[in-house]
């Protein structure tokens, strides 16, 4: 039997879930449902519901997210009420990242087509954590040069990491045909990866 929920067993406040859609007609609620922005602590100003606006705004490394909050619960008002304008903020395309724990794990990608002469990652290894990179054929084969035994240990906490291999090789030689990222990680996060052809991407 399900349990029947009564009016007051759950709080009459919101807060802000992630949706996404690759079409624009199919919606998907992600995080099954978890709040993406949290309302404040009790007796705050954004304690009861807050409201977000639906634009992420790119600021250098971050991305900014305006939100109005309110201490008001989805009620009457009383006769208490705080309310105002908030910033919340997060790392330059950091909604979702592949996450390694302190005994390690890894992921190969589909098979993917660049341009560029540099691969660089949004990466967070805090004090002890680590990456490194290998790319290989479609058939999952190794490329010379490229190798896990060739690669350079990725370190550190950026949203623009080089990643490079021993003799430091240009990756323009592989540009325009199909090959797969490996990564191996521990005690890491990896948020994006991006192939870079002049410049800061």
């Amino acid at each position: 039997a399900f349990y029947h929920w009564e009016e007051n067993d759950l709080p009459a406040t919101m807060d802000v879930q992630l949706i996404t859609s690759r079409d624009g007609i199919r919606w998907r609620r992600q995080g099954e449902r978890r709040p993406f922005l949290r309302r404040g602590p009790d007796g705050s100003a954004f304690s009861g519901m807050i409201f977000a606006n639906p634009w992420l705004i790119p600021m250098g490394d971050e991305l900014w997210l305006y939100y109005a909050g309110t201490d008001r619960l989805h009620l009457p008002a009383g006769e208490r009420q705080q309310s105002g304008m908030f910033r919340a903020t997060m790392r330059r395309d950091g909604i979702v990242s592949a996450d390694a724990g302190y005994g390690g794990g890894e992921f190969t990608s589909p098979p993917l087509i660049f341009k560029g002469h540099a691969l660089e990652v949004n990466f967070d290894g805090s004090a002890g954590g680590w990456a490194k990179v290998e790319l290989q054929d479609t058939s999952g084969r190794p490329l010379p040069g490229f190798t896990l035994a060739d690669a350079q240990t990725v370190t550190g906490n950026s949203v623009l990491k080089r990643v490079a291999w021993k003799n430091d090789p240009d990756l323009s030689v592989l540009a325009g045909q199909p090959l797969r990222l490996r990564l191996v990680m521990r005690d890491a996060k990896l948020y994006a990866f991006q192939f870079r052809t002049e410049g800061r991407l």
